[in-house]
């Protein structure tokens, strides 16, 4: 049944993606495509509820359609009726949009259940991750740029085994601050 919940969930937010400006997220998709990876892998391997992190993931980013500020909050309001439709337990439909509205740290908080540490952690992961890094030109990137990213990432990776993953990327990052 989840292969068909995010089989509905990607047609549904790939309307929405494909109208989000280009400079919101020039590589809106491929990001979206890496977040549910390391989602549901971090998921796998963590008894976390796939189903609820695999969704959470396709639909994190759709609120950018509306603009970059206080996009989780957009993604969480805009998901709410898709989500509220699909055939799943009152509990994993509100887990869902906690994960998508606690994504970017805001609404984030210590106690949060594993499927929202996981969404969030693997939102971080796929950007540390995401093919041109290795191409990067860190000595023309502006310190203050590679420090504001390390500390969002940083505190973005709030799952232990998402912390383990991005240990050698966070690593050299910090060489860039130094």
């Amino acid at each position: 049944m989840s292969e068909e919940l995010f089989e509905k969930a990607g047609i549904f937010a790939e309307s929405l993606y494909k109208c989000t400006p280009k400079e919101h997220h020039p590589n809106l998709l491929q990001h979206v495509s890496l977040v549910f990876e390391y989602g549901v892998k971090l998921a796998k391997e963590n008894d976390a509820d796939e189903t609820v992190v695999g969704l959470a993931s396709i639909l994190h980013d759709i609120g950018k359609v509306r603009g970059k500020d206080n996009h989780a909050l957009s993604s969480a309001e805009l998901s709410a009726s898709f989500v509220k439709r699909l055939p799943l337990e009152m509990s994993q439909k509100k887990l869902i949009i906690k994960a998508i509205r606690s994504h970017d740290n805001e609404f984030s908080r210590e106690d949060d259940e594993p499927e929202v540490k996981i969404v969030q952690s693997a939102d971080a992961l796929s950007r540390l991750f995401e093919p041109g890094w290795e191409q990067v030109n860190w000595s023309q990137i502006p310190r203050e740029y590679i420090e504001k990213h390390y500390n969002k990432f940083d505190s973005k990776l709030t799952f232990e085994a998402a912390r383990e993953l991005a240990k050698e990327r966070m690593a050299e990052l910090k060489k860039h601050l130094e």
